[in-house]
Formats: structure tokens, sequence, C-alpha cells
């Protein structure tokens, strides 16, 4: 009986080495023990200082924010948009993008950053035609400290709206435009001043970069030197005694009495005369043509 007991238990203990040894050969892989286990790396947060513009207390002018920013797997593009979303830090400074405002997608290509809102871009603005300007140049500036961007191109709902607000248009991309930063662009009898005193001064060059000049018009800064040479040369003086100021969507109409003084002595008055300024990329310019027929 115990001779029995005693086979039955070696064929158990041989039957079990086999089944582990079946298991090894048949159900393992060995090349698995071999190599490691990779696992993937969670996502290296970087912080980076990153210079955002936002507008200043009255809303006239942009002014520099810097602030350390972590960065993960996003672009910079998105963090800087997400961050001006945000708002300023300062409390002496205004926000500039509308509140609810979705970012669907911002992507850049080649030198430009292409940017895609939701609706409330615009129905969620408010304010007049210096707050269209922060917004928009708050974010063309912003985006363009990065060292790869030069232009950006806004649109709503995939779309360049002809118009945004008041009279700056999303239909082309803006270049960065350093004038905004720290002081406001000037107002449109602001320009005409300037105009006549560079005129005075003979700096036919700031002049030049007050007129209105779209690519289907030929008039290069030669062209212009010379005419002005013809037209202006020994003005002494310009003195503004009245004006009225009519404005539609894009551009304004300046009907102005003034006097112009000769080196002479002479002083020619002007009565009615008007100025065409057109909204060039926020910035008021004008229209050439404007100028020419009043000398005429």
């Amino acid at each position: 009986m115990k001779k029995n007991y005693l086979v039955i238990f070696i064929l158990i203990v041989l039957l079990f080495f086999l089944l582990v040894r079946c298991a090894n050969n048949h159900f393992i892989d060995n090349s698995v023990l071999d190599n490691e286990l990779k696992i993937a790396p969670y996502p290296e947060r970087i912080v980076e200082l990153m210079t955002l513009y936002f507008a200043d207390f009255n809303n006239q002018h942009l002014v520099k924010e810097t602030r350390a920013v972590e960065r993960m797997n996003e672009s910079r593009e998105e963090i800087i948009m997400r961050e001006l979303m945000k708002g300023p830090v300062d409390g002496q400074l205004q926000p500039t993008v509308p509140t609810q405002v979705k970012l669907y997608s911002i992507t850049t290509v080649e030198d430009t950053t292409y940017i895609n809102f939701s609706k409330e871009f615009v129905s969620n603005f408010k304010g007049g035609e210096s707050s269209e300007v922060t917004t928009i140049y708050s974010i063309v500036n912003s985006l363009t400290e990065l060292q790869h961007v030069d232009k950006v191109k806004i649109q709503v709902e995939g779309e360049g709206l002809e118009i945004y607000q008041h009279h700056m248009s999303l239909k082309d991309a803006y270049n960065r435009n350093e004038r905004i930063i720290e002081a406001p662009f000037p107002s449109p009898i602001e320009v005409i001043r300037l105009y006549f005193g560079n005129i005075i001064n003979e700096q036919y060059r700031y002049a030049y970069d007050q007129i209105y000049r779209p690519l289907d018009i030929n008039l290069d800064y030669s062209i212009f030197f010379h005419q002005m040479r013809e037209l202006e040369v020994g003005v002494q003086d310009y003195v503004v005694n009245s004006y009225s100021i009519f404005k539609e969507t894009g551009v304004t109409t300046i009907v102005m009495d003034y006097e112009k003084t000769l080196e002479d002595g002479t002083v020619n008055i002007y009565k009615d005369v008007m100025f065409r300024l057109r909204n060039d990329l926020g910035e008021w310019k004008i229209i050439y043509e404007t100028i020419v027929e009043d000398q005429i």
C-alpha cells in the first residue's frame, strides 16, 4: 500500500515539472524579459518669459507686460494668445481681447500666424475707435515678439471681415507697429497738423509717410518730393481757423478754413477746403488727391 502511494507521489512531482517546463517553452516569450519596459516620458515643463501688450488705463495705446509662463506641449503662439485672453496682471492696464472669446485655432505658416476666433470676438467687443486699435495690435505686437513671426492674420469664424468694428479691416495680415506702443495713433485732425508742420520744416519724407498710398497708385517718394517742391516751397506757416469732421466707415473728411503764409509775407486764405483721410491698418493717412486738388 505504501509503495503505491510513493509511486503516485513521484508521478505527481514529475507531472508538475513537466507542466512548468512546457509553460516556459510555449507561453512565455523570453525576448520580452530581455527588453527594458519603456514608459512614455511625462511632458517636460518649460518656464519662459513672454512679452505681452495690453491697453493703457485710458485704452489709447499699448503698454508692455512681461510675465513668466509655464509651457508644456503648447506652441509659443498658443501660450501668448491664452495669456492675452487672461488679461493683464498690472491693475493699471486694460484687457484687450473681448470676454468669452474662444480660440478655435492658431498656427504659423512661414512668417505669418493665422488665428481663428469665435463670433464673440466681434459681438462682445466694447469700446470705441481707440479700443479697436489696441485690440488688434495687442495681438499683433505680442505675437510678433517671436522671432519667426512677422505678420498676423485674424479671422472670425473662419472669415476675414471687411470691417472689424469701426474702421479696421481684417481682410489682410497686420505687421508689427511700434508707434502704438506708449503713444496713441494721431487722430485725423492731428495728422493734418503734423503734415502742415512737416511741409513748413521741409521734412518731405515724414510728410510722405502721412500719405495714403494703395498699391494701385503710382506715387513714389521722388514724384511726391518734386510735386511738393513745386506746390509748397517757401511756406512759412499754416494757421487753422476752423474745421468740421465727417466720418464714414474707414474714411474721415475734414472741411477746413486755414491760412498759408509764404516767405515773402503773402497770406493765402483757403475756405471750405476738403481733406479726406483713409484708415490704413489703424492709422489715418491723407488721400493724396485732396492735397493736390487744393493746391491747383
